[in-house]
């Protein structure tokens, strides 16, 4: 009923390792280049489905009939913000043209803006809470740190001495949330609303003791990568790239009632299509 993960903060929803890699100059079998930079990540595009929503049957109000154990919520909807984080490159050349390519950095730590708001229907529609995703008060719905360590082989184009070398590449990363938290005020929100769900009674005089914890599912997904390296000497380079990775991640949110037990899931499938540009400076040993 409730659910980000982060349309990546899961989230865009990334360290990113592996979005962008700046790569390096041409080099020769056996070289090793080492690129530093920082890479701006764009998640505009991302999306998700709507909630899902499912009651424990047990409870009293599914037990009763006064509202149906699963339920979906049109219009709802989440979406990933984008983050500018230092990254590290290490490309290991095979051959005069094919490197292997390891790209680290800094995860980032995304914001989840919710659209929408969750209702619950049936009798108590009128007397639970609605779960306001839209309200500015409740955004960022969540913030998640996302990680995407990953390894591509990237092709180089032109010969040694050249000074301009254009790449691309494609590889694989895994991709994982950690520290996936829901925002205070929409945290409160549910709450107010789950504690209808698992204490009815004392819903009513404010009383009902509920828990949240919310999760984002992992995942491998493929990366592709472009771009170009300038020579400055023998030893340095400047290189920019771009990067796409169809991240794709179920975020769930779980509500417990004081005894531990989990009165309602609510799920959401985001799709977050990243673009990650880089800029760095490259060191040929």
């Amino acid at each position: 009923m409730f659910e980000f993960i982060i349309k990546n903060r899961l989230v865009s929803l990334l360290p990113i390792f592996g979005l962008a890699c700046a790569c390096p100059v041409h080099a020769a079998p056996g070289d090793l280049v080492m690129s530093m930079g920082f890479v701006s990540i764009n998640n505009k595009r991302s999306s998700s489905t709507p909630q899902q929503n499912q009651l424990d049957p047990n409870t009293l109000g599914p037990k009763l009939g006064l509202v149906p154990a699963h339920f979906d919520s049109p219009g709802t909807e989440q979406t990933v913000g984008g983050s500018l984080k230092p990254i590290l490159t290490l490309s290991y050349f095979l051959t005069d043209h094919v490197a292997i390519t390891a790209v680290g950095g800094v995860p980032p730590v995304l914001d989840v803006t919710g659209h929408g708001a969750v209702t619950t229907p049936g009798v108590l529609n009128k007397l639970v809470p609605a779960v306001d995703m839209g309200k500015a008060a409740n955004n960022p719905v969540a913030t998640a740190r996302h990680w995407f360590p990953s390894v591509m082989v990237q092709y180089h184009f032109g010969e040694k001495g050249d000074t301009w070398h254009p790449y691309v590449g494609a590889g694989l990363g895994y991709s994982f949330f950690t520290s996936v938290k829901l925002g205070h005020n929409f945290d409160n929100n549910l709450k107010q609303a789950g504690g209808f769900i698992a204490d009815p009674l004392n819903a009513l005089v404010g009383k009902a003791v509920v828990s949240t914890e919310a999760k984002a599912s992992s995942a491998i997904r493929p990366l592709f990568n472009a771009g170009v390296s300038y020579m400055i000497d023998d030893t340095w380079s400047l290189g920019a790239s771009v990067s796409y990775v169809p991240i794709k991640t179920t975020a769930t949110i779980y509500v417990r009632d004081k005894t531990g037990n989990v009165v309602l899931t609510s799920k959401a499938n985001l799709d977050i299509p990243t673009v990650a540009t880089s800029a760095t400076i490259g060191y040929h040993f």
